[in-house]
């Protein structure tokens, strides 16, 4: 029997790994992505080394009129899958009065609406006769209101309190529902150097992204519903349920502002 996965958000450091890693478990994939020269790249990749179906949706999660065209597509397919892997997603920083509201929108439909809208329309396709994984991707932003990142980490934690208040619906009905909150991962360039813009408290929590996953999927597996992969990310989740989040956000403030300032020279390192 064929088993068959669906990964949003595909192309990225993070979707290529989990990508890699469900093909070596003996998945065949269903992969989407807004460029069509990576998705098929990766595809044709993956079913060289793994010897695994791989079929391609150039999808943009932002636009709900492409959104429904893939889910046509999945009904169509006329197949049971066994597991939904939401990856896709947008981070962006910079003061939230001056940035573009087409950039917020944007945040919004990829990081709460999409990931909402896929689970919904993609549940109806799980094989009923065996266990059905969805990984949500969070971040570890999304314990902590973020000054400058205040609709990502908004975003990321609407995406922790779904997949938990879903999975306590669905958990008897064999769907093992799980949110991954990653620290930082060296996926490119730009998180690269945003990552070591934080200097040693960047380090101590990034972790390769090979690794992150490899643990993801083990603890998912295994019914575990928050997954923080990282000795110091636990411990940086940890203490900040200790300090009100007030403070957690005026210290994130004066951070973030010193090092956007450094970046762009665009705010007071006083601010």
């Amino acid at each position: 029997m064929e088993r068959w996965m669906i990964v949003t958000g595909a192309t990225g450091g993070v979707g290529k790994a989990f990508c890699s890693l469900l093909a070596d478990k003996g998945f065949n994939l269903l992969i989407t992505d807004r460029e069509i020269s990576s998705i098929s790249e990766l595809a044709s990749g993956i079913e060289k080394q793994y010897d695994k179906s791989v079929e391609t949706f150039v999808c943009d999660m932002t636009n709900e009129t492409v959104r429904n065209d893939f889910y046509q597509y999945i009904k169509n397919t006329d197949r049971h899958y066994h597991g939904l892997i939401n990856v896709a997603g947008i981070d962006s920083e910079g003061q939230f009065s001056t940035k573009d509201y087409e950039k917020i929108n944007m945040i919004m439909q990829l990081n709460m609406i999409s990931t909402t809208e896929n689970i919904h329309k993609i549940l109806p396709y799980r094989d009923p006769d065996t266990p059905f994984l969805i990984i949500n991707v969070s971040s570890l932003a999304a314990f902590q209101p973020m000054p400058y990142k205040a609709m990502y980490s908004a975003s990321k934690r609407f995406i922790v309190q779904l997949t938990l208040g879903i999975r306590e619906e669905l958990k008897r009905e064999g769907v093992l529902m799980s949110v991954l909150c990653p620290g930082g991962m060296p996926t490119n360039p730009l998180t690269i150097q945003r990552i070591e813009k934080q200097g040693f408290f960047g380090k101590i929590t990034t972790l390769d992204t090979t690794k992150v996953v490899t643990i993801t999927y083990k603890k998912a597996m295994s019914g575990k519903a928050i997954i923080i992969p990282g000795f110091f990310n636990k411990l940086l989740f940890f203490l900040t349920k200790l300090i009100p989040e007030t403070v957690i956000a005026r210290m994130l403030q004066k951070k973030w502002s010193k090092v956007l300032y450094m970046r762009c020279g665009s705010l007071s390192p006083k601010d």
